[in-house]
């Protein structure tokens, strides 16, 4: 399972291991929720694609991603963040939208 401060790009991927080795749901989902910060309902749609192999889990690694952060880019100080994202560690948490 992910280690403190892996990168978001991760987290779809080390919960997809356990989800295509035919491990319960409880575990992937757990990942999920915690690392790609993705509510149980968008979870329980994320299964299903964990549970391909290939192309399916970049997409959807890249897709929450993506989301996660033109969300939390969209500020007034988007240069300071950026600069941030390249020079920094920073977990899914550091970089949830305000509100």
């Amino acid at each position: 399972m992910p280690g403190r401060g892996r990168p978001l790009r991760e987290a779809g991927g080390t919960a997809g291991r356990p989800a295509a080795e035919g491990c319960r749901d409880s575990e992937p989902a757990a990942d999920l929720i915690r690392w790609a910060l993705l509510s149980e309902d968008e979870t329980g749609a994320a299964l299903g694609a964990l549970r391909a192999t290939g192309m399916a889990l970049y997409v959807l690694g890249n897709f929450h991603g993506w989301r996660l952060l033109d969300s939390w880019l969209a500020t007034a100080d988007r240069d300071v963040r950026v600069r941030r994202l390249l020079t920094e560690r920073l977990l899914p948490a550091d970089v949830r939208p305000a509100g």
